[in-house]
């Protein structure tokens, strides 16, 4: 009978530690939460069982009914303050809590009946923080044995690992939701940044084409001028220049008739000189212009 008694309890112990391998591998929450209490269920007996998380906060949590023996799982509670149920005083004090039957006020958050109860309350423990408790019930007064302590122990502890893996698993995948929105936001914001960089540079570019059309124009209108200007230039130089042989001419005959009539008559010699005059002074200003 001893020899049978020590093989139940190998044989649980094996179990458990293919429980916690499977917990350790679970490939969601969960799966994890839900499909270990089950299988931990075939080592030691209770009825209900409740996982309590701590909310980000640090003054409240939340309780997730994972377990009930006839399958009646009553809904999720969130944002408890920590100083109400056991599970708050649990998570507060950082302890186990251990009783034969169920107290009036621990019955407000996991008990909604006032039936006599065993709970065995255990701290979800990483690296010295509590991050929340898990809390087995049953119907029977002092339901719990020494061994199914040891072995509930053993699996909160793995538990609470692989929570606190899939929690920080959660907030990474949150973190890069959150990167993604912002890369998405940002880069929005850079195509709509070169969109408005893009037309200020086409608006720019058409302001200067149309600078240079209008320079354009004001040079082929300021060429066309002094084209006209020169052309006009040199048809007065060539009509002056036309013109000096005959002014030359009358010059010389005007000389020459003021010399030979000088004694016989004044009053046209008088008037030769101021025709020879105003020739010098037509040729002189010929020679101004073409200096």
């Amino acid at each position: 009978m001893k020899e049978q008694s020590l093989q139940d309890e190998v044989n649980r112990y094996a179990r458990l530690s293919e429980i916690i391998l499977a917990v350790s591998s679970a490939k969601d929450l969960e799966t994890l939460l839900f499909e270990s209490v089950k299988k931990i269920y075939s080592i030691f007996r209770f009825d209900n069982c409740w996982l309590a998380l701590l909310n980000r906060d640090s003054i409240s949590y939340s309780v997730k009914h994972i377990f009930n023996v006839d399958d009646n799982l009553v809904a999720n509670q969130d944002c408890i303050l920590l100083n109400v149920g056991v599970c708050g005083w649990v998570i507060e004090n950082q302890q186990m809590h251990l009783s034969g039957e169920w107290l009036p006020q621990e019955s407000e958050v996991i008990a909604p009946n006032k039936e006599k109860q065993s709970i065995l309350a255990l701290p979800l423990q990483v690296g010295g923080d509590t991050i929340g408790t898990i809390v087995f019930t049953d119907k029977k007064q002092d339901s719990f044995e020494i061994v199914d302590i040891e072995m509930a122990v053993t699996f909160t502890v793995h538990m609470a690992l692989a929570i606190d893996r899939w929690r920080q698993l959660e907030q990474l995948v949150e973190m890069n939701k959150d990167l993604e929105q912002k890369v998405q936001q940002r880069t929005q914001q850079l195509k709509i940044s070169n969109r408005t960089l893009q037309d200020k540079i086409v608006s720019s570019q058409r302001a200067l084409q149309d600078q240079i059309t209008s320079s354009s124009r004001i040079q082929k209108s300021l060429q066309l001028e002094k084209d006209t200007a020169e052309k006009r230039l040199q048809a007065k130089n060539q009509l002056l220049q036309n013109l000096r042989p005959a002014i030359e001419s009358i010059v010389e005959d005007t000389s020459l008739l003021v010399r030979k009539n000088a004694y016989e008559d004044k009053l046209n010699c008088d008037q030769l000189r101021r025709i020879q005059s105003a020739a010098e002074q037509s040729l002189a200003a010929i020679d101004n212009d073409n200096s």
